[in-house]
């Protein structure tokens, strides 16, 4: 199952957040420009490891893309010859990726996309992301976007919301509601994050006293109340736009949810 989201996106400068510290994903895909092709980020909120590979072939850089990670491939826009397999093992050979249906529509060359894997359950499934103009309205700030891929049955904390915080600040009431509610496999408008650095904190959707959840924090600390979780620590890049895509957690036994900070090709 693909999912297909038109929304005005351009993305650059990729970042990645993870649970203790923020890190500038440098992945940056198949050298020089070729007008004619279309550029497809693949990236996996799940927690299983996949291959991406061209016309049934794992490029270079598209072998054993973890939670987290990323490969960016340059395709035909007509035919796109895109795929994901299974790493092989030395007992196992790669095969299709169980439980998904990759059939991309006609995509637009010379144009970045990013193809979301995130699961609904514990079926892996894809959202695709196209590209559009948005500006960020302050010249020092960037722009960001959520997308909730955080639909695993056991842990999903549901459709989220997002507040934007002051640097330092912890508590959501102190904060702005940016945008939500955010349903699993949907993705919000772009919003400007601006210097100084701010703390962008997401929280489920319908307030429940007394739910706890454990947080995404630079210290390792935990939130109460309706928090879901929190991406600290955001390296504002002037003109920048980047996607958070909520994933779920990094093994079957944490409750900790994952955040990663992307952008395109």
């Amino acid at each position: 199952m693909i999912r297909k989201h038109w929304k005005s996106v351009v993305l650059s400068a990729a970042l990645v957040i993870g649970a203790c510290t923020a890190e500038q994903d440098l992945t940056t895909g198949p050298s020089g420009v070729d007008a004619t092709k279309a550029r497809i980020r693949v990236v996996n909120a799940t927690s299983t490891a996949f291959d991406v590979a061209l016309n049934d072939n794992v490029f270079l850089g598209g072998g054993n893309i973890g939670i987290g990670a990323s490969a960016c491939a340059a395709v035909d826009p007509v035919a796109p010859g895109l795929s994901l397999k299974t790493v092989a093992t030395a007992t196992a050979p790669s095969v299709p990726l169980p439980g998904l249906t990759l059939n991309l529509p006609a995509l637009a060359a010379n144009t970045d996309y990013q193809l979301i894997i995130y699961p609904v359950g514990t079926t892996p499934t894809a959202a695709l992301l196209d590209v559009g103009t948005y500006t960020p309205g302050d010249t020092t700030a960037m722009g960001i976007r959520v997308f909730n891929g955080a639909g695993q049955s056991t842990t999903s904390p549901g459709s989220i919301d997002v507040h934007l915080l002051q640097a330092g600040t912890t508590a959501i009431s102190t904060g702005t509601k940016i945008t939500g509610p955010i349903a699993v496999g949907a993705v919000s408008s772009y919003f400007d994050v601006s210097r100084p650095r701010y703390v962008i904190r997401l929280s489920r959707a319908a307030t429940t006293t007394g739910v706890t959840y454990s947080a995404i924090t630079n210290t390792g600390a935990n939130s109460t109340g309706n928090v879901a979780f929190s991406i600290d620590s955001i390296r504002v890049l002037q003109g920048a736009k980047s996607t958070i895509i909520v994933g779920q957690p990094s093994s079957g036994t944490s409750t900790t949810m994952r955040g990663f900070m992307v952008g395109g090709c």
